[in-house]
């Protein structure tokens, strides 16, 4: 068995360090997020990202569940660009 360490593995051990960089260096920038998402006060949110970006927009789904108290939905971006639906987001 190899000792190399993977890319994966390293992408994963940095999680700790990218974390508090985002709660630190984006804070400003969260903070303005949130104020606002408050301040349009939509129904419910809409995401539209692909691989990690959807990943982590399931942690934002969460959030913004039990923070805002607003259902979110993930959207595949392919639905649009590729197969030409125009949905319907009114509200979000």
């Amino acid at each position: 068995m190899s000792t190399q360490t993977t890319l994966m593995r390293q992408e994963i051990l940095e999680i700790p360090a990218a974390v508090e960089r985002l709660l630190t260096d984006g804070a400003e920038e969260i903070a303005a997020a949130d104020a606002r998402a408050r301040a349009l006060n939509p129904r419910y949110l809409v995401s539209v990202a692909r691989g990690s970006s959807d990943h982590a927009c399931a942690y934002l789904k969460y959030a913004s569940e039990l923070l805002l108290r607003r259902p979110m939905a993930s959207v595949g971006p392919s639905v649009t660009s590729i197969y030409g639906a125009d949905l319907n987001a009114e509200g979000a």
